[in-house]
């Protein structure tokens, strides 16, 4: 597979073009993987890194993934946009929990 038109594997550490079945980079010694990483905000952890970060912030993250059909990133932004509204609604109550028992610590004993 050497041609103009095959894909080269190169050291990620150097950039040294390396031959094909090569484990190790001939001039710095760094391992070379199998076959190139894609971008980091591919990666399906960091995808649950930011859902559980920033929560529906990353739905951008699903949709710019190729590896995702349609109807995968849309059921996935349906589960989380439920997850905020579920997570939303929880927290009203929580605070209205806080402001009542407040109201209770706080008024006049009769």
């Amino acid at each position: 597979m050497t041609g103009r038109g095959a894909a080269e594997k190169k050291c990620p550490r150097c950039g040294l073009a390396a031959p094909d079945g090569a484990f190790f980079c001939a001039r710095c010694g760094g391992a070379i993987p199998e076959r190139p990483r894609g971008p980091w905000y591919l990666r399906t952890s960091v995808l649950v890194a930011a859902f559980l970060a920033v929560g529906p912030f990353a739905i951008p993250l699903v949709w710019v993934n190729p590896r995702f059909s349609t109807a995968r990133k849309a059921a996935i932004t349906a589960v989380m946009a439920a997850v905020t509204v579920l997570l939303v609604w929880l927290m009203a109550f929580s605070l209205r929990q806080i402001d009542d028992y407040y109201r209770l610590a706080t008024e006049p004993w009769r």
